[in-house]
Formats: C-alpha cells, structure tokens, sequence
C-alpha cells in the first residue's frame, strides 16, 4: 500500500510540479480536497473528499486492496494544509504518507503576482494565517514589527485583522490585496494598511495579504497590479 500527500499548488493547473503529475498519474485512486481546481481534479478522475475522516475512510479501505493512493493538496501539503492530523491518524493504521511538495500558496501567489518576498533591505519574511484553529483570530504579539509580512485565509476577518496590524505596524505601509492568485481570475490591489477595508470591496477568496516595504516593488515585475 502506498499513499502519495501531493501538493498541488496555488490553484493555476500549470503550477503542479511534474513529479507530482506523474505520482497522480500513476495512481490507481486520486482523492482532491475542496481547493483543487475542477480542471485538475476532472483530469485525474480525481474523487472529491472534505472531511478527515472520509479521507482516512477512503485511504484505509484502498490500503485493504493493495492500491496506490494519491491525495491531493492546495499548495504545499505540509503548509497550513492540515495533512498533519490526517497523517497522523493514517499512521496509527501502519500507513505512512510520502510527501510530494508542491509550490505554497504563501509563496507563490506572492511572488505570482510579481512581489518580492524579500530585498537586499529587507532580507526576511513571515507567514501566517489570519486566523487559528477554531475560527480565532491571530494572536496579535506573533506579528513581526519589521519585514515582509504574508497573511493568508484573511478574507472574513479584514477589520479585525486591520486593527491588529495598526498596533503593530505603520497605517502609511504599503499593502496588498491578491484577490483568486494564480489563476485567471487573479486579481491584485496595493495601497496603505488604514485603506485596506476599502481595498477589499469587490474581491473574491481566496485571498492574500502582503504588509510591507516590497510591495513597492510589484509593479516592476507584474505591470498593472495597481488595480
């Protein structure tokens, strides 16, 4: 029995990484979490699955027919994808997960829409979801007072996320808003954190969060993001 954790990428079909198009392909079962485009998923005959334990159901029940089982993740598997906790589970069963990385969201969706994580000037970044586990907002004194900062799953929570930030970063620091990265639909905002409730309006999840200096720069490497 062998289970492949593929990670998929940011939503553009094109950003699945050759290894894990060809782990899919060879499989004999492809399960697709909610976040899969349905352009990949359809390719793969893939087979939907939302919750852990149907995926653990699906996983142990393939297991018993001695079948090759790929499991496939939006972005990075193992970068705010929740794999862990299934992984875990499976591995109570005697199943171990082979991961296959993929391009995270975090990352590349950032740097798809032509922003630089870092500059000489501003050598660091960091990553973190809007919320917790649980649905809680962020716990304020995680966020860094300097460098590049990445917020994601910060859709529904954009008011309280902007009073967090202002009590630890300058309301005159550039920001931006990426709106359905990587895909087609991508759209992408900049302007000031004490404007990003305005900033918002009128875009779809998922979406990103940028807060820093670099964002200065996306213009330079993606012409027309100042939408």
């Amino acid at each position: 029995m062998k289970v492949y954790l593929i990670g998929a990428g940011p939503g553009n079909p094109d950003l699945l990484t050759i290894r894990g198009y060809r782990v899919a392909r060879s499989a004999d079962i492809v399960l697709c979490d909610r976040l899969i485009p349905e352009e990949m998923c359809k390719s793969f005959r893939g087979i939907r699955v939302y919750e852990i334990r149907d995926v653990v159901q699906f996983i142990t029940q393939a297991s018993k027919a001695g079948k090759v089982v790929a499991w496939l993740k939006n972005g990075d598997p193992l970068v705010f994808g929740g794999s862990i906790e299934i992984c875990a589970e499976l591995f109570k069963l005697g199943i171990n997960c082979e991961v296959v990385p993929g391009v995270s969201s975090s990352t590349g969706v950032v740097s798809g829409a032509g922003i630089p994580l870092t500059t000489p000037e501003t050598p660091f970044f960091t990553v973190m979801t809007a919320v917790s586990k649980g649905g809680k907002l962020i716990d304020p004194s995680v966020i860094p007072e300097r460098g590049t900062l990445v917020i994601v799953m910060a859709g529904k929570v954009i008011n309280e996320l902007k009073r967090e930030l202002l009590n630890v970063r300058s309301e005159d620091e550039f920001v931006a808003i990426i709106s359905k990265g990587s895909m087609e639909e991508e759209k992408v905002k900049i302007g000031k954190v004490r404007e990003l409730e305005s900033m918002i309006i009128g875009l779809n999840p998922p979406i990103t969060i940028v807060v820093g200096e670099t964002v200065r720069y996306g213009g330079m490497f993606s012409p027309g993001v100042r939408s």
